[in-house]
């Protein structure tokens, strides 16, 4: 999976005390998120078309020649079965050759997660220089029993700069940027090395290929449609956890065997990326609730992401990890 994970660094340690029912929640999320899990390998067969390039222009007005459809052809994908899992396998190649490369994106997010009646909105922009550094400033509105010492309860903003394994977070209420090492889990629920066995396109209940859509900046892009088969994505997760573990955490898994787990994700025509995406996790039982929206564009900018010069380490904290 990719090593970018501010949000899941903060949005994770602010609500620790939910363990395992965060861990399920954020694997169900890297599932229903093709982009997400970016290990896949090349394998473009589709049929190829014809099309016009098309000079666009971004939301502020400027020409984005990476944006623009740079081919005078693209590969064309069905709504059968196999022709869509190929689509999502051939933009997983494409993001991951990206990754490789170090390309750059801008990115705009917002989430929304409800749990017993309690909400967190999250809602961040910024700039990704892939694999490993990114600078987003985020506002997020937590439920009052989580908010941070120091807070008067309103909007809290952070600004977050990612630099391999080291975070740097500069809240609303300081004027200070304060380092943090991202460090894995010593015990997690499930590992690294399990999660990614777990084999994404095991887990599609349905899907669809909608055809091709003209997103804001004048490219064309295929919409996908996913549900994910929640239980048997569980009974895989349970399969691979220490026996220990699933004592400890069963039945809350169990619990979340209700889930229903959808997203849609718009990726481009010409280059495979994904321009736009939507994901939402339902459990009524848990009353639990999450809708995100992600909105990538400008692949292929440079952008300098260095580190704060007054940056004050904090003596043994970390920022924990996304892993579960």
């Amino acid at each position: 999976m990719p090593t970018i994970c501010l949000t899941g660094n903060f949005f994770g340690g602010i609500m620790r005390e939910r363990k395992i029912l965060l861990a399920v929640f954020a694997v169900m999320l890297a599932l229903a998120l093709p982009i997400i899990a970016i290990e896949a390998t090349p394998a473009l067969t589709a049929t190829r078309t014809s099309t016009t390039p098309t000079a666009t222009t971004s939301e502020n007005g400027q020409n984005q020649s990476s944006q623009q459809q740079s081919s005078t052809d693209y590969q064309t994908y069905t709504n059968s079965p196999d022709s869509v899992i190929q689509l999502l396998k051939d933009s997983e190649a494409a993001v991951k050759a990206a990754s490789d490369n170090g390309m750059g994106v801008h990115i705009y997010e917002k989430s929304y997660f409800s749990i017993e009646g309690e909400a967190t909105i999250f809602e961040s922009e910024g700039d990704i220089m892939l694999p490993d550094r990114a600078k987003l400033t985020a506002e997020i509105h937590l439920p009052k029993r989580e908010q941070p010492y120091g807070w008067d309860g309103g909007p809290l903003t952070v600004q977050a700069i990612q630099i391999g394994s080291t975070l740097y977070l500069k809240p609303s209420f300081s004027n200070t940027w304060s380092v943090f090492q991202i460090e894995k889990e010593s015990d997690p629920v499930v590992s690294d090395v399990d999660l990614e066995a777990i084999n994404f396109y095991d887990y599609i209940k349905s899907s669809s290929n909608l055809g091709l859509e003209t997103m804001p900046n004048g490219n064309k892009a295929y919409h996908v449609e996913i549900e994910i088969d929640t239980p048997k994505l569980i009974e895989k997760i349970k399969s691979v956890m220490k026996p220990d573990k699933v004592e400890k955490y069963g039945s809350d898994l169990d619990k979340m065997k209700s889930s229903v787990v959808t997203s849609d994700t718009w990726i481009g025509a010409d280059n495979l990326l994904v321009y736009q995406a939507f994901y939402k996790i339902d459990n009524v039982d848990l009353q639990l609730s999450c809708d995100d929206a992600f909105r990538l564009s400008n692949w292929g900018e440079v952008v300098d992401i260095s580190p704060p010069v007054d940056a004050v380490p904090v003596s043994g904290a970390s920022a924990g990890s996304s892993s579960v």
